[in-house]
């Protein structure tokens, strides 16, 4: 008798030891956050509702200028030549092929601008417009070109009409900018519709209805399409200027040196809301109810998350090198990074500065 009382809190304690054991186990595969890897802007992180982990990255040997999306691929416009990527598994990212362009000049190649479309790739070096067409995602093949004024070139599209923005040097040698229409209904026959020059310099379009907005320094320009660019509304009274301009289903979304803007879509675009982020906003991307942006400040980049409702950031964490791109993939965020250029001198080497495509799993 005396023996079974002794066993019996002893019976107790390896009881509760058990259930501590099957409490610890459920934490851990259940309700364990995963700590976030070790590197910059995790402390800075902390407090905000979500965390962007770093979880693979691949090396370019060129500058990036361009990026686009296409189901399992990105596509990264280099140097002439587009490299593909596949991110079929975000945490390996991996060269599926490259692509290279025939520059416009002997040596005077350099940019590639993308805009994809199914599986068309229009893609623009200095001066020209390749169609090209891609087939399981990493094949590209030529279909036709046109050749354009333009350096700096930027893309947007209206149903078959594909509108390219490029810049040249005025007499004074101001930048100046040309918008062209262009009718690639026909892929392997584009054809120029019409021209439209601007007397200032602009860095950005983007297109909705029968609409383009041409953003740049110190202006906002509106484009009725359907009276061949004849007509525009000039939003002249900005600060600084427009880096990149995206319209969304409410509003026409500017990102710039004044931080982010937001103004109505139509005809005649009206401020609504502004809010200073403390830098130079790079790049944006509208989801359904935040904006994705790279912010510079200084030397330094950081991914910001903006709430679209207020244009407050909601989220703020540091990124290695100058950011350059972004695009955003349910719970994946890919970043196109380069090496920071520090001095005047290095400029002449811009062409064999490497990039950097991050891709970030964010954790809500």
């Amino acid at each position: 008798m005396g023996a079974l009382v002794m066993k019996k809190p002893l019976l107790i304690i390896i009881i509760l030891i058990l259930a501590l054991l099957v409490a610890i186990t459920i934490y851990y595969f259940f309700f364990r956050q995963e700590p976030l890897a070790e590197g910059p802007g995790q402390q800075e992180s902390a407090g905000y509702r979500l965390a962007a982990r770093e979880i693979s990255h691949i090396d370019l040997d060129s500058e990036c200028y361009s990026l686009g999306a296409s189901r399992d691929f990105l596509y990264m416009g280099l140097n002439n030549k587009i490299a593909v990527i596949d991110v079929s598994d975000p945490a390996s990212l991996k060269l599926a092929s490259e692509y290279s362009i025939q520059p416009w000049a002997e040596n005077q190649g350099r940019a590639i601008s993308l805009l994809i479309e199914d599986n068309i790739i229009y893609a623009c070096p200095n001066h020209r417009l390749d169609i090209l067409q891609v087939g399981g995602g990493t094949t590209i093949s030529h279909l036709s070109s046109l050749e354009l004024e333009g350096f700096d070139i930027q893309l947007a599209k209206i149903g078959s009409t594909l509108y390219i923005k490029g810049s040249y040097m005025g007499p004074e040698q101001q930048e100046l900018a040309r918008i062209y229409a262009v009718d690639v209904s026909r892929a392997g026959k584009p054809e120029l519709m019409w021209s439209l020059d601007i007397d200032e310099a602009v860095y950005s379009i983007a297109a909705h209805d029968d609409i383009v907005y041409a953003g740049g320094r110190g202006a906002l320009y509106a484009i009725d399409t359907g009276k061949q660019g004849q007509e525009r509304i000039v939003t002249s009274d900005l600060e600084g200027w427009i880096n990149h301009l995206q319209a969304g289903q409410d509003y026409l979304y500017a990102a710039g040196s004044q931080g982010i803007s937001t103004y109505s879509l139509g005809p005649e675009p009206r401020l609504q809301q502004t809010s200073d982020l403390g830098g130079y906003l790079q790049k944006i991307m509208v989801g359904s109810e935040y904006i994705w942006g790279l912010l510079q400040t200084g030397k330094s980049s950081q991914l910001v998350e903006v709430d679209r409702q207020g244009l407050e950031v909601s989220f703020r964490q540091p990124v290695e090198g100058l950011a350059r791109y972004l695009y955003w993939d349910q719970q994946t965020l890919f970043i196109v990074t380069s090496e920071v250029i520090l001095s005047s001198q290095d400029l002449s080497q811009a062409e064999h500065v490497p990039s950097r495509l991050l891709s970030y799993q964010i954790n809500y």
